[in-house]
């Protein structure tokens, strides 16, 4: 088995924004052909973040030869999970993914759970995959668990599983490889990015040094720690990518 290699186009939303055709031609030209989507407008538009009605965004796609292979969609709930569903089959997707998500105490993260595995649901009747995709604040501890822990035993495997982000759970103290064997047979993708090396606008590797190990954190709180300083191209940092690599195809489902 080989990984199946793609780029997550959040990593090119601003030229995207720009010039959606352009940006995905580039992309396609780099080598990129399979695609996951960042949309962080799907009330108003309950596709790819491309703007597009579907059919265009097939036939753009078609003509690239690119292949969707998931999207993160936010929000996706009730109120529009129908639509997105729709413009995502059309297009050949398999996953919705949760991009981010805060939670504001333990009440709100039981909620967000219970939403979860409903619309987990709804996309396993689909035909589809919804996964969640981790940051770094999801492991730090509420009553003495990890938030991620939690929401791995609060959610049903059959309609919740992962997209574990290497490079987030690294930045909050974890090995990377443990990460993914913890969370086995539940991590159906991989984010991979990579840490600068050690110098002087390089922040802690752990970011739970700065806020703390409990508790849960705003929007805000988790961003004022971030520096995109700390962000270089994959191979050049200090993260073990060829360990991860071995370890999610090990994994035998990503």
């Amino acid at each position: 088995m080989s990984l199946q290699v793609g780029l997550q186009l959040y990593s090119v939303r601003g030229p995207l924004q720009r010039d959606p055709v352009g940006t995905l031609e580039q992309v396609v030209a780099a080598g990129y052909r399979r695609l996951e989507a960042a949309n962080g407008n799907a009330h108003a538009d309950p596709g790819i973040g491309l703007g597009m009605p579907v059919e265009e965004a097939r036939a753009l796609l078609n003509r690239l030869g690119a292949t969707l292979i998931g999207s993160h969609v936010n929000p996706f709930d009730e109120s529009n999970y129908r639509a997105v569903i729709d413009y995502h089959k059309a297009l050949g997707s398999r996953a919705i993914i949760v991009p981010i998500r805060f939670f504001h105490d333990e009440a709100d993260l039981a909620a967000a759970c219970r939403e979860m595995n409903r619309m987990g649901e709804i996309c396993e009747a689909e035909g589809m995959s919804y996964l969640y995709h981790n940051h770094y604040h999801e492991f730090r501890r509420v009553g003495g668990e990890r938030i991620l822990d939690i929401i791995a035993e609060t959610t049903d495997p059959r309609y919740v599983n992962f997209e574990i982000d290497t490079f987030w759970a690294m930045r909050a103290g974890m090995d990377p490889v443990r990460t993914l064997k913890h969370y086995g047979t539940r991590v159906k993708a991989v984010h991979q990015k990579d840490f600068a090396q050690p110098g002087e606008k390089v922040g802690p590797e752990n970011l739970l040094d700065l806020v703390g190990t409990d508790g849960f954190l705003t929007a805000h709180q988790f961003g004022s720690v971030v520096s995109p300083e700390d962000f270089v191209e994959i191979g050049t940092g200090r993260m073990d990518i060829q360990s991860i690599i071995d370890t999610s195809i090990a994994l035998g489902l990503v």
